[in-house]
């Protein structure tokens, strides 16, 4: 990618075909140009001088990589780029080693995802000024510095009737962080995605389009669902039927308490009624005919630049691939987007699929179930959690990764009954539930629970009582030295130490 090409796509994401207003790429833009090719040249592609130094960074605002996992192969060449923008399913940010090592065609790690031509700074930083990356983030903080065509701030915010008619879905969401797909102005996948209607197909949907829906074959590309491609003259999708200009709010809709404004493609009342608009037919041929294909892929290069290239991400999140370096699949979905919503009423169809594979090992059979949900809640430990996380949120990541779990011990100690001091209670000793120890009491055991008085039998002897000691903590190898070392006998003596001061008679 040359200054030239960086401008361009500055160019491009200043917006044509109605979007942001656009800008003068010269002077200060050439030098923003050349900033971020030097960034998707270098960033990371040389060891830290202090990689191995006593002296600790940050390594999310270091220009330089410190290990495998963020460490950058150069991606640029005279030809293009050197590898895809996608993970390898060999290694991904793992100790795996790829076959292939250096010359593989997909990425190592999130890193080289993240600062590859086709993901680099087209997309909002979700966390914006907050952000710990600063100047080094992978994505835009600002809309001037984004590298994809966007809408303005007003048209996201209030969509105007006019701009759903004609502008709806037709660019790529750039918007970051979880959101609703269903009420966002952006397309997210090909199936969310219009093209312009100045292209001038019809309302009527396209058999094929809807047939390659209905078999649920998600992975299929935009050109194997219509043999036309985006030369078709018909609707693909009920995006582009339910949102032509001539479709857009000409019927009334069927709900009696319809919220969704402006995003309801039907009418409730004749204050929002609109008379459909007459089709832009193409210059010349029929549908699919070779120079209406050229035609309308000029059109669309015009208005639509990047129809050809959605986000890497969104790809990412719509098949919720998450790779774990030994090329597993995690069926999680991470797309955050809401119902799909169909022509009939528009009721709510929730997509799923269930999909059964043959084990590696022959024992039985797996089932892969895919989910498509406004929220999703994971139940990981905060270690594989990071990992699965790392090629949709590396911030998330190095936040679960920060999560520190510190070490503690649960110790078992049967007394004799008569060990134990009586209490004045009369109920007998260690009678109840157990006991928590504050650090201000000097004990280093945590708690204590009572196991032969809250579980009857757990000791079968009446003669002895079981206790169960809790020892470590986060604050422990601060006051005591850490329990990491300790051998079990060390460990009971120091639970015993405890308790003869909270529990034992003095001649015990």
């Amino acid at each position: 990618m040359s200054s030239d090409c960086v401008a361009a796509e500055l160019a491009e994401g200043s917006g044509a075909g109605g979007v942001a207003a656009g800008r003068n790429v010269a002077g200060a833009d050439e030098e923003r140009a050349d900033e971020l090719e030097h960034m998707i040249k270098v960033f990371k592609t040389t060891l830290c001088p202090q990689a191995n130094g006593p002296v600790s960074h940050d390594h999310r605002c270091c220009p330089y990589y410190h290990s495998d996992r963020d460490r950058r192969r150069e991606v640029l060449s005279d030809d293009g780029a050197r590898y895809f923008a996608e993970p390898c399913e060999e290694q991904f940010d793992s100790q795996r080693v790829c076959s292939k090592g250096d010359t593989c065609q997909y990425c190592h790690s999130t890193a080289e995802v993240l600062y590859h031509p086709d993901v680099f700074k087209k997309r909002l930083c979700y966390q914006a000024k907050r952000c710990p990356r600063g100047r080094y983030c992978a994505f835009a903080h600002s809309r001037q510095e984004l590298l994809v065509p966007h809408f303005s701030e007003s048209e996201e915010a209030e969509p105007s009737e006019e701009f759903i008619a004609y502008k709806f879905k037709t660019q790529w969401c750039p918007l970051g962080g979880p959101h609703d797909w269903e009420s966002c102005v952006y397309a997210h996948t090909y199936r969310d995605w219009r093209r312009t209607p100045l292209i001038g197909y019809t309302s009527r949907p396209c058999p094929q389009w809807n047939k390659s829906i209905s078999n649920g074959m998600v992975e299929l590309s935009y050109d194997q669902r219509c043999p036309r491609g985006v030369a078709c003259m018909l609707a693909h999708g009920s995006k582009e039927q339910l949102y032509h200009p001539q479709f857009y709010k000409t019927s009334p809709c069927s709900e009696s308490c319809c919220r969704r404004g402006p995003f309801c493609a039907f009418t409730h009342g004749p204050h929002d009624l609109r008379r459909p608009c007459a089709a832009h037919p193409p210059q010349a041929g029929g549908a699919g005919d070779g120079d209406t294909s050229m035609q309308v892929r000029a059109l669309l290069a015009v208005h639509q630049p990047q129809y050809w290239n959605p986000p890497k991400y969104h790809q990412l999140e719509d098949s919720a691939r998450s790779y774990s370096g030994g090329g597993s699949c995690v069926g999680i979905g991470f797309s955050g987007h809401g119902p799909y919503r169909g022509v009939g009423g528009e009721r709510q169809q929730y997509q799923e699929r269930h999909q059964a594979q043959q084990a590696p090992s022959g024992g039985g059979r797996r089932i892969r179930h895919r989910l498509r949900a406004r929220a999703v809640v994971l139940a990981l430990p905060s270690g594989p959690l990071a990992r699965a996380l790392r090629p949709l949120s590396p911030d998330a990541a190095d936040e679960l990764e920060g999560i520190v779990y510190p070490c503690v011990a649960a110790v078992t100690v049967v007394y004799p009954r008569r060990a134990f001091r009586v209490p004045q209670h009369g109920k007998g000793p260690v009678n109840g539930f157990g006991q928590l120890h504050p650090r201000s009491q000097g004990l280093r055991t945590l708690g204590t629970i009572y196991s032969s008085s809250l579980f009857p039998g757990r000791e079968p002897d009446p003669e002895k009582v079981m206790l169960l000691h809790y020892i470590g903590g986060a604050r422990d190898p601060e006051l005591f030295g850490g329990i990491e070392d300790m051998t079990a006998d060390e460990l009971v003596e120091a639970t015993h130490r405890d308790t003869a001061v909270t529990l034992l008679a003095p001649a015990a």
